[in-house]
């Protein structure tokens, strides 16, 4: 039989379309798939993280770890994040766990290892039992690679899977899985000391969070298992905002890709980054959140706001025109260079901007330019946030109720400087009510600060209603809390801290206030002396004025101002009203 030409080159190029490209063909070991089963309020899950770093890290190319957030201690409370997703409960219900930090290795059964009868097995075994896996011959190899397209709407995460047999002892049939993770979300977590590379401030950096299974549940179904077998699969998933309210990072997202025998016993698997294919769209950012302000503030507001940027867009963001006010006042611009890739985040410092201090303040910022071009897409330009008046108290009285780890527990009340007028603790281990409405009298007016610390990170309450504390000024309840992490921050003010007052120190005198422009300082030697508008904006400013000095103040016009001066670390501020 003669074959053509035509056919000949048709079947080789039809072999090399289907010809592996990304897995090996040579015989390997098995890789580690490592499942650990974990939860914000779980106290000793840190440290499972930090073994299974550890472990992971002696074997970059061999180990696989996926962070499954289920059970009890993954259940949030109040605005804490919700790291769970569909999928955790069922492969945790078949691996027989007793108890936290568990994980399980390959899915296997580890004679003298499990936690009960199932595959489930503590902390202390990780790497005991991926020894044994890593040891074995496999009968398969296993590849992926992953783009997330952001060119379409809406956007999409394209994986590529292969695989090859290269034994001849494998089952009829295998289910092929697809597992996407997410690094670097930072969020809550008790015990987080225990993994101290993994603490940002307050934070815990949450790794290899389960966030979607591409395959489904238990996986595809593979029946080609024969030696020399080639498996080719690709798996689309479209991307969303977020999962229980966590937002999807693209470039936190890796993919894990694993072979199993039924829904148990993992042969091999493997993980690839994901490539980012950014959008068309050019001049796109989101401004995703305000920081560096006090949700209390005590005195005359002063703040100097920081807001994170994301850009949506293909091109960088270079530019920024930014607007922000507090209370409808005046509007401040700031015009920020840089240069933020797609989905990255940016953080702008904006400069310090006074205001009045109202019982409750707004702050708003507007990103009202990128690149010196208007936002595509202007909808999520804008955030706001308040700022709450201190309480002024005149007598405070502290009541604290511990947990069962007391030991754990310390507190603090100071002054606006730092220093320490009273503090508590360490208390002993157990519930008790170890302060009973204790009174304090503070030395003198000015803005204070109560603080109390829990040494493990996951404060006195954890969410189980075991301590408190609660604050009282003169008998009447104004603070409470008991679920903070590692310490909780309450402000407040003594004696006559508002802006209708005068609350500069005795020894400084400005007069005639009502004044029709022209003013007298007596006392304030050597200070510097700053004059702000209703608006929060400087109107004036003078360096090392001398001990009795008169100022024309005609040109900053009628109205209310606030006069603050400075010498070294000491403030004194004055309302000055100046009319005709």
């Amino acid at each position: 039989m003669r074959i053509s030409i035509f056919t000949l080159l048709l079947a080789l190029l039809v072999g090399a379309l289907n010809a592996q490209t990304i897995v090996s063909t040579t015989p390997e070991n098995k890789n580690v798939v490592l499942e650990e089963f974990t939860g914000i309020h779980c106290g000793y899950c840190p440290d499972g993280h930090r073994l299974a770093n550890l472990y992971a890290a002696a074997h970059p190319e061999d180990v696989f770890i996926i962070n499954i957030h289920q059970g009890s201690y993954a259940n949030p409370s109040g605005n804490e994040p919700d790291f769970r997703t569909e999928w955790g409960n069922a492969i945790a219900g078949q691996s027989g766990l007793t108890g936290y930090p568990a994980g399980t290795v390959n899915r296997h059964l580890f004679a003298g290892m499990s936690q009960g009868s199932g595959t489930a097995m503590s902390r202390g075994n990780f790497d005991n039992a991926g020894d044994i896996i890593l040891a074995e011959a496999s009968y398969l190899n296993i590849a992926c690679e992953a783009t997330a397209d952001f060119s379409v709407s809406p956007a999409q995460l394209i994986v590529h899977v292969e695989a090859y047999y290269t034994g001849s002892d494998a089952p009829s049939s295998n289910m092929l899985n697809v597992a996407v993770v997410q690094d670097s979300i930072l969020g809550p977590q008790a015990g987080m000391s225990a993994n101290p590379d993994y603490v940002v401030g307050d934070q815990y950096l949450h790794m290899h969070a389960l966030r979607e299974l591409m395959t489904g549940q238990w996986g595809e179904e593979i029946t080609e298992t024969a030696q020399g077998s080639f498996i080719d699969r690709t798996y689309s998933w479209e991307i969303p905002g977020d999962i229980n309210g966590v937002a999807i990072d693209p470039n936190q997202l890796r993919v894990i890709t694993f072979m199993a025998e039924t829904t148990q016993e993992i042969i091999s698997g493997n993980e690839c980054d994901v490539v980012i294919v950014p959008p068309t769209t050019e001049d796109d950012c989101e401004l995703t959140g305000i920081s560096n302000i006090p949700e209390i503030a005590c005195d005359w507001g002063v703040i100097s706001p920081s807001i994170s940027v994301l850009n949506r867009a293909g091109n960088p963001i270079n530019s920024m025109e930014i607007e922000y006010m507090v209370n409808g006042g005046a509007t401040h611009t700031y015009n920020w260079t840089g240069d933020i890739t797609f989905f990255q985040s940016g953080q702008v410092d904006l400069p310090e901007i006074s205001f009045f201090l109202e019982e409750e303040n707004t702050l708003e910022i507007t990103v009202v330019a990128v690149n010196g071009n208007d936002d595509t897409f202007p909808d999520d330009n804008m955030k706001s946030a308040i700022i709450y008046n201190a309480t002024n108290v005149n007598i405070l009285a502290l009541q604290l109720k511990t947990d069962n780890y007391g030991s754990e527990t310390t507190w603090k009340i100071k002054n606006e400087n730092g220093d320490v007028l009273h503090s508590g603790g360490p208390y002993t281990d157990a519930s008790v009510l170890v302060v009973d409405m204790e009174e304090f009298i503070m030395p003198e007016s000015g803005c204070y600060t109560f603080e109390i610390y829990d040494s493990y990170g996951d404060g006195i309450d954890a969410g189980y209603g075991v301590g408190f504390y609660k604050l009282y000024n003169d008998g009447v309840l104004f603070a409470q809390g008991g679920e903070f992490g590692s310490e909780e921050v309450t402000p407040y003010s003594y004696g006559t801290v508002d802006v209708e007052a005068i609350i500069a120190k005795e020894t400084m005198r400005v007069y005639p206030n009502p004044s029709n422009g022209l003013i007298t300082i007596e006392n304030g030697q050597g200070a510097t002396l700053e004059i702000y508008n209703i608006s929060g904006q400087l109107v004036k400013k003078m360096e090392t004025i001398s001990a009795f000095q008169t100022i024309d103040l005609t040109e900053v016009g009628n109205g209310t101002f606030l006069l603050k001066a400075q010498v070294n670390q000491t403030v004194t501020t004055q309302v000055l009203v100046i009319q005709p």
